[in-house]
């Protein structure tokens, strides 16, 4: 196994740990995922993931992250967000309207910019990894 798919292994399992302690939190989990076959896969995925291990959630799909959609989920409780399958690419729009909001960002699309400090950006790209022929977003 490459050096680089360990980093990205190492880097979910930091998303993982970070669930487990949402759920011990007692937090209502918010998860979004891009409109696509490999965002529903993706959103399948995770769902049963937090359904398997009692974490209380809601699964919303959007066709793209735009000011809109940021804006209706800031709006909501602060609940945590795992995006799904997209949030790579809004770096700094997500780091503007929902800094204070725990975030999870699960994507296999090129980023663009850096991820906000206290966010968790698991992503092939950050390691090395072809993230559009070697991996999906489920």
């Amino acid at each position: 196994m490459s050096e680089g798919l360990k980093e990205l292994l190492d880097a979910a399992r930091e998303a993982a740990d970070t669930i487990k302690d949402w759920r011990e939190q007692g937090l209502h989990v918010r998860v979004v995922s891009h409109l696509d076959a490999d965002g529903l896969a993706a959103a399948g995925i995770i769902g049963r993931c937090l359904y398997r291990i009692d974490v209380p959630f809601r699964i919303r799909i959007a066709r793209w992250l735009n000011d809109e959609v940021v804006e209706e989920l800031a709006e909501e409780s602060g609940s945590p967000i795992i995006f799904t399958d997209m949030g790579s690419g809004y770096l700094e729009l997500l780091s503007q309207e929902l800094a204070d909001v725990p975030i999870i960002i699960l994507d296999h699309h090129p980023p663009v910019g850096e991820a906000p400090e206290g966010v968790i950006h698991v992503n092939p790209h950050l390691f090395g990894v072809d993230g559009a022929r070697e991996i999906s977003g489920a």
